[in-house]
């Protein structure tokens, strides 16, 4: 088994971020299909854009400086000044996408996928309670059946003996 490079890892891992970003799309699709079809059922405040775009950004430069250092620091040992960038493009291009999967997956569809799961359970729960109570009240009628015939048999001669 030959022992796969930084560079190697780097397309690997790139390769696994577009594909979770296809998926991430396809589930985009669904959500405005689902938007569409019932537009008041999602109203978690998805994409709030704020009047300094600049200022969200400077907020958050930690972590891009983090993602570029590391991405740096993994091709710091090569001796190769081509493979070395290529290593440093693909891990700065990883990080960018995982942010960008993280922060869209999150504040749309990974909600959205949760709300879903909630009101299916919810259905599934009420369902389920429904179920066992109709299935009591059979049992229950089943059990009491033979007590309510001869009440009603008594009634009815009762009422046969006064007239």
């Amino acid at each position: 088994m030959t022992e796969l490079t930084e560079l190697d890892r780097n397309v690997h891992i790139l390769g696994l971020q577009v594909k979770s970003i296809l998926v991430l799309g396809g589930t985009f699709l669904f959500w405005l299909l689902f938007e569409l079809l019932f537009p008041g059922f999602f109203t978690f405040p998805r994409w709030v854009i704020t009047e300094d775009i600049w200022a969200s950004v400077t907020q958050f430069w930690p972590l891009f400086a983090w993602g570029g250092l590391m991405a740096l620091v993994s091709c710091l040992g090569i001796v190769d000044f081509i493979r070395a960038g290529k290593t440093l493009a693909t891990g700065s291009l990883t990080s960018g996408l995982a942010g960008v999967w993280e922060e869209v997956g999150y504040r749309g569809i990974f909600i959205f996928m949760g709300m879903l799961a909630l009101l299916f359970s919810n259905w599934t729960f009420k369902l389920i309670i429904l179920g066992g109570l109709i299935v009591l009240a059979i049992a229950a009628f089943s059990i009491m059946k033979q007590a309510i015939l001869r009440i009603l048999g008594a009634l009815f001669f009762l009422a046969g003996a006064l007239r």
